[in-house]
């Protein structure tokens, strides 16, 4: 659905002078040269496809379509080259959008069919084709014996090769996940090509060619398990000539690697996009070899790799990178015999570095290193380990070999997906000792004994790329030891630091949780109990916490664990600490976890917050009820809001939850908390939400919260209904206990609990469930002599004035008005009243003097509403 579709400013929108928009956009990196066909058939809406390469950071269109045929669809053939990204943009016309169907297609490879094979007539030449869609033709030979097993051919592709001189030449077709095979036939026909076939084998072949005479090379997959009949396939035409049948040119370099050399070969590798490393590998020959690369031109040769013998053989194997920073030079591989030896030479070339494969593990030399190397051309080998904590199935993947001098922690960092750290002598024998899994860094820590042979298998994760290994060894943090253990001394408490290096000392208590590796230590000793929650959220590993008692390692006393919280593997332990104890907290990492057993730690050591620390988790908390809770260890959750206009900023939350069914006034007061509170009344659906009705601080300068509001079980377009949210705070960071009070009536329902007022000010009172106290004086000028329900207000001006107060907009008929001065319920003096259908009452004020009002009235149910004003 590309209705919500836009378009990013700079974007090309135009194909052949049509103008479209709305876009969403795809990208293919192409690992061998194929036609890839994108076609939208089945969207609602007139679609246009554009697709663009790179030139720098440019991008430059090179096909786009609108309409093919009689349709309002796109239908594009896009010609990609090998070691090329590409970017596809589709769009609508115009202003057109809808739903999107797209459908992207390999088409089968130019060279598919005999007839079309094609033609190569200089040496050496290398070529990349993806032959997912290759097939096989009637009458195309597919079966023949030149492999122990035989080769049935399919998904085939050819060839015409005119051979440039008389002599030698080899043909060779590699792929990771490919098993290939090549035939060279002399016939021109197809039908008569199995009675001309002079070479076959899997891989790589050789055969005598005549100079002008033309050959038909034939390459497909033969299918063996467990790879694929089809894929991406690498393609080299090399002039070859015998060891036994060449001798040293005058002046010929001597590789750095071997003793001494004989009879020599050579092959160039031309430049042709190459990303990442290729390999040549000798192993299958039956005499010593060596193999250097050069770069440069001939008499003027700069070695740049040397390798005489490779996982315990006497047989070359060299990886270069010939896309590196010599590219677009010519590259030279010098292959001969150390010590003068000759034989059967069988060269093997292939895309990715050596050490793709387990038995040719990049030897760790010195710690710190660091390695990095592209790995498109990468695969996994057949009965490869697959990690614990990895994918199904290893992937793109590259091994080292590390040896330590002495037993010490070592550290790997990657930007691999997965690393895994085994022991033993064969792939099909391996130990695992760690592993890590993570998306974006990877890291772990073992335990390296002295002399002990360790491979590290690093999975890509990725299609391409390069991927970076580090080799360090980190010292163990201060507190890796319970003898070291850090004092927390106040709460809250926070660390953040790399667990790189951490270990598990002998003795070391595993908590009932979890497996634990990798740990460190905190201990703690509270003045007084108090609740304490350990967390480690924020860590990007698999945490483990424990909590002990106890004077010693092997004598500890376990009182909590946690493994993981709220669905993450991050830990949350909480227990109640004992005044005067003293509790070991220890912090880990879950053996062999799928996140690493190391990395960057956040940890945080608090009072444990109260349950209602979050309006998600608010109390609920019904009229004439009353709660009372430790504030210490609350909390503000993020974006919850603390400041409301004439009550100040709020701290250290817990939240209530009231419904109501039917609409009452209701009063919500802290006066009995030990600290200076801050009481808001809210509504809404979420934290982001809500918006405040009501707000208290140091009610008649108590220090405490007291405030009233008209709940109403349905207020308008509330989402959330009858429901209001209570925040309760402390005024200046202070805590302690918080008692909470809920009930009907109005806040200034008594004389002692007036609402301070000031000019000008308005407020409405529900006195439905308001009363009269006990010695409640009855203002001279009601002549009825029932006071009803009645609220208070003070009032004490700054200057002398005329004061109004009025209760005209009061939704019944007549109410009482008393003005008076004195400090008590008893010894109040008149100075002002009103009980007729004027409902209002002047007098003169003095300053600094304080003005007692009273309102009441005889109804059953009604509002007050008080405006005074000059």
């Amino acid at each position: 659905m590309t209705v919500s579709a836009t378009t990013e400013p700079g974007e090309r929108l135009d194909c052949g002078g049509v103008a479209f928009g709305r876009t969403v956009w795809y990208s293919v990196n192409a690992r061998s040269d194929f036609q890839l066909t994108i076609d939208t058939t089945g969207s609602n809406f007139d679609t246009v496809v554009a697709v663009y390469t790179y030139i720098g950071p440019m991008l430059q269109q090179i096909v786009c379509n609108d309409n093919f045929g009689a349709s309002s669809q796109s239908h594009v053939a896009a010609s990609l080259a090998r070691a090329g990204v590409y970017s596809i943009q589709i769009g609508g016309a115009g202003t057109a959008s809808g739903n999107l169907s797209v459908s992207f297609t390999p088409e089968p490879p130019v060279n598919d069919a005999f007839a079309a094979a094609t033609a190569v007539s200089t040496v050496p030449t290398l070529f990349s084709s993806l032959t997912t869609n290759a097939s096989t033709e009637t009458g195309e030979p597919t079966s023949f014996g030149c492999a122990a097993t035989g080769v049935q051919a399919a998904n085939t592709i050819w060839y015409n090769f005119t051979a440039p001189g008389t002599g030698p030449f080899s043909v060779s077709a590699s792929s990771f996940d490919v098993d290939t095979f090549v035939a060279v036939y002399t016939g021109s026909t197809l039908g008569t090509l199995g009675q001309t076939r002079i070479a076959c084998g899997t891989s790589t072949v050789s055969f005598s060619a005549q100079a002008g005479a033309s050959y038909r090379i034939q390459i497909g997959g033969s299918g063996s398990s467990p790879y694929r009949l089809a894929g991406d396939l690498s393609i080299v035409f090399n002039p070859m000539r015998p060891t036994n049948d060449e001798t040293l040119e005058p002046a010929e370099p001597k590789p750095s690697c071997a003793t001494s050399i004989g009879k020599t070969v050579w092959y160039t590798l031309p430049y042709q996009g190459i990303i990442g490393a290729v390999t040549y590998d000798t192993r299958r020959s039956n005499f010593d070899t060596f193999i250097a690369v050069y770069r440069g031109k001939p008499g003027t040769l700069t070695e740049v790799a040397c390798n005489a013998g490779a996982a315990g053989t006497t047989r070359g194997v060299a990886s270069f990178e010939p896309g590196g920073s010599y590219a677009g030079n010519a590259w030279y591989v010098q292959i001969g015999g150390e010590n003068g030896a000759a034989g059967t030479l069988v060269v093997d070339f292939r895309f990715g570095p050596a050490h793709d494969y387990f038995d040719l593990a990049l030897p760790v030399t010195a710690i710190p290193s660091q390695y990095q190397y592209e790995v498109s051309g990468t695969g996994a080998e057949t009965g490869e380990p697959t990690p614990t904590c990895g994918f199904s199935t290893p992937g793109k993947t590259l091994w080292y070999a590390y040896s330590s001098p002495t037993t010490r922690p070592v550290t790997v960092i990657s930007l691999a997906r997965v690393l895994a750290v085994y022991r033993g002598t064969a792939l099909n024998a391996l130990t695992q000792v760690a592993c890590s899994n993570n998306q974006t860094y990877t890291g772990l820590t073992f335990t390296a004994q002295a002399g002990a042979q360790y491979y590290v298998q690093a999975s890509a994760g990725i299609p391409f790329g390069y991927v970076i290994v580090s080799f360090g060894v980190t010292p163990p943090p201060a507190n890796d030891n319970f003898a070291s253990a850090i004092a927390v001394t106040t709460l809250p408490a926070t660390f953040a630091f790399e667990t790189n290096g951490a270990t598990t000392e002998p003795g070391e208590p595993a908590p009932g949780c979890a497996s634990i590796v990798n740990t460190v230590w905190y201990s703690y000793t509270p003045a007084a109990t108090t609740p304490v929650t350990v967390s480690t959220s924020g860590s990007l590993f698999d945490t483990v916490v424990g909590v002990y008692t106890g004077a010693a390692l092997a004598t500890l006393t376990p009182i909590a664990c946690n493994d993981t919280s709220g669905g993450t593997p991050q830990a949350r332990a909480s227990f109640t600490a004992q005044a005067n104890t003293t509790y070991w907290i220890q912090v880990g990492s879950v053996a062999n976890n799928p996140l690493g057993d190391s990395g960057p730690l956040s940890l945080a050591i608090v009072v444990t917050p109260p349950v209602n620390d979050d309006l998600a988790s608010a109390l609920p908390l019904p009229i004439g009820g009353s709660d009372t809770v430790d504030t210490t260890g609350a909390t503000l959750e993020p974006t919850e809001p603390t400041t409301v206009a004439g009550c100040g900023t709020a701290s250290h939350t817990v939240w209530y939850r009231l419904s109501v069914a039917t609409s009452f006034e209701v009063t919500v007061d802290t006066l009995g908390s030990s600290f200076d509170t801050i009481v808001t009344v809210y509504r809404g659906p979420s934290i982001k939400q809500i918006v405040p009705i009501a707000c208290s601080h140091n009610f008649a300068g108590t220090g405490r919260a007291r405030l009233s509001f008209i709940a109403e079980p349905n207020a308008g377009t509330w989402p959330i209904g009858s429901e209001f949210w209570i925040q309760v705070g402390s005024a200046g960071g202070a805590a302690g206990s918080a008692v909470v009070t809920v009930n009907l009536g109005p806040a200034n329902d008594a004389f002692g609990l007036a609402l301070p007022v000031s000019l000008p000010t308005s407020h409405l009172s529900d006195i439905t469930l308001a009363t009269t106290e006990a010695g409640e004086p009855n203002p001279s000028c009601n002549a009825a002599g029932s006071l009803g329900k009645t609220v208070w207000y003070t009032f004490t001006p700054t200057a002398a004035a005329t004061v109004h107060v009025s209760t005209v907009y009061s939704n019944f008929y007549t109410t009482v008005i008393g003005v008076y001065t004195g400090n008590s319920l008893t010894a109040l003096t008149e100075i002002a009243c009103d009980a007729s259908q004027a409902k209002q009452v002047t007098f003169q004020v003095q300053s600094g003097v304080t003005y007692r009002i009273q309102i009441g009235g005889t109804v059953p149910t009604g509002f007050v509403r008080m405006d005074i004003y000059p």
